[in-house]
């Protein structure tokens, strides 16, 4: 196996809403109301007309309950768009128990590790994405504010800033497609030539600066339409993590990631200290929030080294991390990272522990930021 050379970069530089039932009113409804409509009216009796029904007396009338509102008809399936939409909510709280959800996704008593790090320099990073047989692209788009060590950056004052962006990529068809490698090249994209449809599929965004102990979110969003559904805010300056949607909170520890960050956390450690890349005993550990309330520590643990494609079909000298569920509802998590990507991820593998749902990404091309 022959080592790639590294490759070097230019520095450049919500809880879910639902539905409140209508109100059920009581309605009147006296014989002969002219406002009565059809749906209101009992169904027609042969021969009589509804005035000529008989009356019931009065000591045995039984006041009727009223009729519910027709129940809405369910939502149109979405309609599949260009780009496979990566799912990084899993794990969220709503998907388990109230008990569950307390005692797994509850932040840490005792104080996590902290690390030197050094952030990798601006890139974009085109993926193939799979799930569930189903083949779509993404862009992972990374931009900081003049690259070097994230440690160096002072903690208060003119800050460098960074923001962090998970995009589906619109499908290409024939002679446009980018070359890729191995029979993945012979599988359309999703949605192959409707490619005006991709920025309908949701996107993530983190956004923050660097602190002592690495990349500092400010905030991590879930996009649609144009629009952020459900959102983290790390407030530093409260020392707490809040959500747009749920009242929940969460401590801020030190070295916190959103789902999104954790990626380049985990890089910038690695840029730092590149000798634990290859400790076969290696343990990370960071506390990695979402965007609807959970928050968790992940363990990332040295599973050695494994030959990956690169892009052009070439081997790259990948090692792999595995974080695992810690409760039903929760993601197991596999990272494989290169030095040539800067500690990137090669290859990202996501599998729900529940039902087994994975999704899948593989390090496809560079592109300059």
């Amino acid at each position: 196996m022959t080592d790639a050379t590294p490759v070097r970069f230019a520095p450049a530089m919500s809880v879910r809403q639902v539905a409140r039932p209508a109100a059920l009113e009581p309605v009147a409804k006296p014989r002969g109301d002219p406002a009565r409509t059809s749906d209101d009216a009992p169904p027609p009796v042969s021969g009589r007309s509804p005035d000529s029904l008989p009356t019931p007396s009065r000591e045995r009338t039984v006041a009727q309950p009223p009729r519910p509102a027709p129940r809405p008809p369910p939502p149109a399936q979405a309609e599949q768009s260009t780009a496979l939409a990566p799912d990084l909510s899993a794990g969220a709280p709503e998907r388990a128990s109230p008990a569950e959800a307390t005692a797994a996704l509850a932040p840490p008593s005792t104080p996590l590790p902290t690390y030197r790090t050094a952030a990798p320099p601006s890139v974009d990073l085109d993926y193939e994405v799979l799930r569930g047989g189903v083949h779509g692209r993404a862009r992972l788009e990374w931009r900081s504010e003049g690259g070097g060590n994230a440690a160096s950056a002072p903690s208060t004052g003119s800050a460098r800033r960074y923001t962090l962006a998970l995009r589906g990529l619109p499908a290409v068809t024939g002679g446009e497609r980018e070359p890729l490698a191995g029979p993945a090249a012979l599988v359309p994209a999703v949605g192959s030539g409707r490619s005006d449809r991709s920025a309908l599929a949701p996107h993530w965004t983190s956004q923050g600066s660097f602190d002592a102990d690495g990349v500092a979110p400010e905030r991590f969003a879930v996009v649609r339409r144009g629009k952020e559904r459900h959102a983290a805010n790390f407030r530093r300056d409260a020392g707490q993590i809040s959500f747009s949607g749920p009242a929940t909170t969460w401590p801020l520890a030190a070295g916190a990631q959103d789902r999104l960050s954790w990626m380049v956390q985990l890089a910038a450690i690695l840029e730092a200290d590149p000798a634990l890349a290859d400790d076969p005993s290696a343990r990370i550990s960071m506390l990695v929030v979402g965007a609807h309330g959970d928050a968790d520590v992940w363990t990332l643990v040295a599973q050695g080294r494994e030959a990956l494609p690169g892009a052009h079909g070439e081997n790259i000298d990948a090692r792999r991390f595995r974080r695992e569920a810690r409760h039903a509802h929760d993601t197991d998590v596999e990272v494989w990272v290169a030095r040539e990507l800067h500690h990137l991820p090669v290859r990202l593998l996501l599998v729900r522990r529940q039902g087994g749902e994975s999704t899948e990404f593989r390090w496809r091309a560079l592109q300059p930021p």
